[in-house]
């Protein structure tokens, strides 16, 4: 078989990311084993729970890539393991794609060209949440709140960098701790502002659902977008009935899906019994990505995958 790690936060603080992520490499493992493998070759992964932390993840990188020997390693999703892994990957020359929506892991010189990635840029669901916003729901004067994690911050330089671009005008722009459960004084300040709308940016743990079920409870009444977070099936259990107030962005096309989408919902849908979403998409297609440089390079590898996967 065809044998790689995966570094995953299936519990703790990130599970609510990292269990939807391993049910899409699950499921494409499934299916192309199903179909017959890779030339002939099964697919197997090994799990290590990193519960998002940097030390867990670069332990299990460590004993995936030395102990175990494997060629490739899919995750983390969180970005500060992430990051810590990168120079890893170029020291002891392991394929790593990982699922972080920043691009330093990858450019580091310390990868050594060992390192890449599956998800869009952050400034495209920036861009489009603004769209969205001002066209959809008439908003020109719009409050940010976003958690103060790496992807939220960058999503903050992202947001207020293209907010005059879409007649938006970000005011009253605050953070929340993503590891914290009560967000009393951020969703009163925002009910007391009473902004036309409100952007949420979340960081995939409990908090984001939280902070939205405490804007509603505070008695803020106007539209609400979220990023890609939102679109978590997570999100309704946390939020309550504020689950329903919210538009959650997402990179899959549920309304319009290609014959591929279509195979990945369907697949889903049979084997969990859930909608799937944006995060069990990317990491779907990693394992695909994966199998496509396994078949090109016409071994298993690290040396022939990443040659493999450069340009592919």
């Amino acid at each position: 078989p065809y044998k790689f790690g995966v570094l995953e936060s299936t519990t703790g603080t990130y599970g609510p990311v990292g269990q939807p992520e391993l049910n899409g490499i699950k499921l494409a493992v499934k299916q192309i084993n199903a179909a017959g493998g890779v030339g002939g070759h099964k697919l197997q992964y090994e799990l290590v729970d990193t519960q998002g932390t940097v030390s867990l993840s670069t332990t299990g990188f460590k004993k995936l890539a030395l102990q175990d020997g494997l060629p490739a390693i899919l995750g983390p999703g969180i970005t500060p393991p992430g990051l810590a892994d990168a120079p890893l990957a170029g020291r002891y020359k392991t394929l790593e794609m990982n699922f972080i929506a920043q691009t330093q892991a990858w450019k580091t010189k310390k990868a050594n060209g060992h390192v890449f990635e599956v998800v869009a840029s952050q400034l495209y669901l920036a861009e489009d949440m603004l769209n969205y916003m001002s066209k959809t729901n008439g908003v020109k004067t719009a409050a940010l709140l976003y958690a103060n994690v790496p992807f939220g911050v960058a999503a903050k330089g992202y947001l207020t960098s293209k907010a005059q671009k879409y007649g938006v005008k970000l005011t009253t722009i605050n953070d929340f701790t993503a590891t914290k459960f009560t967000f009393s004084a951020q969703a009163t300040k925002i009910a007391a502002a009473n902004p036309p709308g409100l952007i949420l940016w979340g960081s995939g743990a409990p908090s984001d659902g939280l902070v939205l079920k405490a804007v509603r409870a505070a008695g803020y009444k106007g539209p609400i977008v979220g990023d890609v977070d939102y679109g978590n099936a997570a999100i309704p259990s946390e939020a309550g009935s504020a689950a329903t107030t919210v538009v959650g962005f997402s990179q899959i096309n549920y309304v319009h899906p290609n014959a591929t989408t279509k195979k990945f919902i369907r697949g889903y849908k049979s084997t969990y019994n859930a909608t799937p979403e944006f995060l069990s998409g990317a990491t779907y297609d990693a394992v695909h990505i994966l199998a496509a440089a396994a078949k090109k390079a016409g071994n298993f590898t690290s040396a022939g995958l990443v040659k493999a996967l450069t340009g592919l």
